[in-house]
């Protein structure tokens, strides 16, 4: 560094700590400031484009009143938290079995363990439910075989607590997350229990099962909240929920503003959710940032193989019987390779799609992370947080405000995959959003402070001091973005162009027309495009760390 930049400038350190380190003081920082709070609210304007065209059905014709003067909304939104509501319940108790062992292990395998468990969440929704259908519908393989043993098996896959049971073994990567931030925070509480003498039934149970408690409630709800506005693994397994009825609506009847009539109300029950979430988990969403060095309880040789056998069954269980049954019912290697050459079209729509779309919500969320961040650590109030409600919406909604938006628009570009790859950003935005709004708040505070004292210029600053630490993060959150986009089926049901449909859409119409042997060849297909994808996303992580622990 040049003699020059060695010169702090006049501007004092307690000045620059008051505004806010990581906030340009130029006028180019307060125009990128105004900038990503307008961005904040742009981010809503589809969900209340939709909010407001449901106020525009007046009368019996799926408006508010008919949806929710009757009985008909209520029954709907009751056979919704049926399903909701005990998913969550299993997806913890799973997540608690899978957290407790893995912890047990050492906090590597715990971390990897947990990671495995999200798998489930990177890919359609229909895949896992088509899994379960070919393992244990009417003609499913293992139902086959249980009639073969044991003569006359009822098939409970296609009631509510079959449908809770598979959106449980997508979700519970969620909660398995949480749970196991909440013991990772505390392992070093044991060693000192022990230094204190505190008999161990007394430990488990303070330290434990009692510390457990508010975490296994914040994650209860957020699991909750994904299952209530997932409706295709209960459509596809023939239960009803709200989700059901609002496909209907836009589908069957071509009332796009009564469905929003009916979803809207969802979305403010999801928004109650998400507060009850952040409220239940306060200590962890608000702690330090950096959470205190794990220490591993020694555990016997048993005692590990206990525990990673506990760990094996859960992660079999929601990862293993799903890919097996698929091979088992698909006819030969040849058939994957016939069922993605016939979605050829599919496919290259989904990778447009997903690589426009997670261009632009990662773009949008690393200037919305960075300005949450500065804000934060100037002790300011920003609209950031407000892009979350598109977390807790039904992703219904957005479609439709998509919809309306682009109402008036061209035909060429109404017609064209502008409103699927917009619709895909405004949903995925918060994901981003929140991964590096979480990586970033643990950087240096005082990093470009240092910079602009010592004189070096704002390009320089950028570029060493946010770009070069920040590059794995923004690459880790445009893969996952993409990941969520190329899976999605929602979103695409509502948005995707005549003659533009996804992997997901087709995936989803052949499980209605197709025979089992098709549907499980291109499901196995689709998945094997996932796993790369998974992979690459895997190891930009783990460059993120090193290049994090580098700068440490």
């Amino acid at each position: 560094m040049s003699a020059h930049y060695n010169q702090p400038d006049p501007v004092s350190m307690e000045t620059l700590r008051l505004r806010g380190a990581g906030v340009p003081l130029s006028g180019g920082g307060r125009l990128f400031g105004v900038t990503a709070e307008a961005l904040a609210i742009l981010a809503l304007v589809p969900l209340a484009a939709a909010v407001v065209g449901s106020l525009g059905v007046v009368g019996p014709t799926g408006g508010y009143v008919y949806w929710w003067g009757t009985a008909r909304g209520w029954e709907s939104l009751a056979r919704t938290m049926a399903v909701a509501a005990p998913a969550g319940a299993m997806a913890v108790l799973m997540a608690w079995v899978l957290v407790a062992s893995a912890v047990h292990l050492s906090p590597r395998w715990a971390v990897g363990i947990v990671m495995a468990a999200c798998l489930p969440l990177l890919v359609p929704s229909s895949l896992l439910a088509t899994a379960w259908i070919v393992a244990l519908g009417r003609e499913g393989l293992i139902t086959g075989w249980l009639r073969q043993v044991a003569g006359d098996c009822p098939v409970v896959l296609y009631t509510i607590p079959g449908a809770a049971a598979v959106t449980a073994l997508r979700y519970f990567g969620i909660a398995a997350l949480v749970l196991l931030h909440a013991r990772l925070r505390r392992e070093g509480e044991w060693p000192a229990s022990r230094v204190a003498a505190i008999p161990p039934v007394s430990a488990a149970w303070h330290l434990e099962l009692r510390a457990d408690a508010r975490p296994a409630l914040a994650a209860w709800l957020l699991v909750t909240l994904f299952s209530m506005n997932d409706p295709i693994i209960p459509g596809m397994l023939l239960v009803s929920t709200y989700g059901t009825q609002v496909l209907i609506q836009y589908s069957a009847l071509l009332n796009p503003a009564g469905a929003a009539a009916l979803a809207a109300p969802m979305a403010a029950v999801g928004a109650a959710l998400m507060a009850a979430t952040v409220l239940a988990g306060r200590d962890l969403w608000f702690a330090p940032s950096e959470p205190p060095a794990p220490v591993r309880r020694p555990r016997g040789l048993f005692g590990r193989l206990l525990a990673a056998l506990a760990a094996a069954v859960v992660l079999a269980l929601a990862l293993a019987v799903p890919a097996a049954v698929l091979v088992a019912r698909t006819e030969s290697p040849a058939a994957i390779v016939r069922a993605l050459a016939d979605a050829r079209d599919q496919a290259w729509q989904t990778l447009y799609v997903a690589s426009a779309g997670a261009a632009i919500a990662t773009a949008a969320a690393a200037m919305l992370a960075h300005h949450w961040v500065a804000q934060n650590r100037a002790g300011a109030r920003t609209a950031v947080p407000l892009v979350l409600l598109n977390l807790t919406v039904p992703p219904s909604l957005l479609g439709i405000g998509m919809i309306a938006l682009f109402q008036g628009a061209p035909t060429a570009v109404r017609d064209s995959a502008v409103p699927l790859v917009l619709g895909y950003a405004v949903r995925f935005l918060p994901v981003a959003t929140l991964l590096l709004y979480a990586l970033w708040r643990r950087e240096p505070p005082d990093a470009l402070l240092a910079a602009r004292v010592h004189g070096v210029p704002a390009w320089r600053a950028a570029w060493t001091v946010t770009w070069l630490p920040r590059r794995a993060a923004v690459a880790g959150a445009a893969l996952l973005a993409a990941l969520f986009m190329a899976t999605d089926l929602e979103t695409s049901i509502f948005l995707a162009p005549a003659g533009g449909s996804t992997l997901g859409v087709r995936l989803y119409t052949l499980i209605h027309t197709a025979p089992d042997a098709s549907v499980a060849a291109l499901a196995l297909g689709i998945l094997a495009l996932t796993v790369p994808a998974i992979l690459l996303l895997a190891a930009v992580a783990a460059l993120g760390r090193k290049e994090g622990a580098r700068g440490a």
